[in-house]
C-alpha cells in the first residue's frame, strides 16, 4: 500500500500540467504515463527501464509490486492511462481506489 504522502504528491503531479501524457511506456521523450510520473517524482527514473510499461518486472515478464502498489492495480491504472485522454480519469481512479497508509 502506497503511503498517504506519496499518493498526494503523485496526484498533485498528475494535476499540475507539468507532465505531458504518454501511452504504451512510462516515458517517451518528455512525456510520461501515470506510472512514469510516479517514478519521476520519487527519483526512480535512473534505475528503471522507462521504455517499459511497468516499474518492476521479473524475468518472466510478470509485473511486481512497486511502492506498495499491487501488480493488478498497476495494470488497471496503466490500461486506463492508455485508453483515455489526459490524466483526469486516472486521477479519479487513483483517488477513489488506490488505498494509502499513514
Amino acid at each position: 500500500m502506497i503511503n498517504r504522502s506519496m499518493k498526494t504528491k503523485w496526484l498533485n503531479a498528475l494535476r499540475s500540467g507539468k507532465y505531458q501524457k504518454n501511452t504504451g511506456s512510462m516515458r517517451k521523450g518528455k512525456a510520461y504515463d501515470v506510472l512514469g510520473v510516479l517514478c519521476a517524482i520519487t527519483g526512480n527514473t535512473k534505475n528503471r527501464k522507462m521504455t517499459s510499461s511497468y516499474p518492476r518486472i521479473n524475468k518472466a515478464g510478470e509485473v511486481l509490486e512497486f511502492m506498495g502498489i499491487s501488480p493488478s492495480t498497476q495494470t488497471t491504472i496503466s490500461n486506463l492511462n492508455d485508453s483515455t485522454d489526459g490524466f483526469n480519469d486516472v486521477i479519479r481512479y487513483i483517488s477513489r481506489n488506490v488505498k494509502a497508509k499513514n
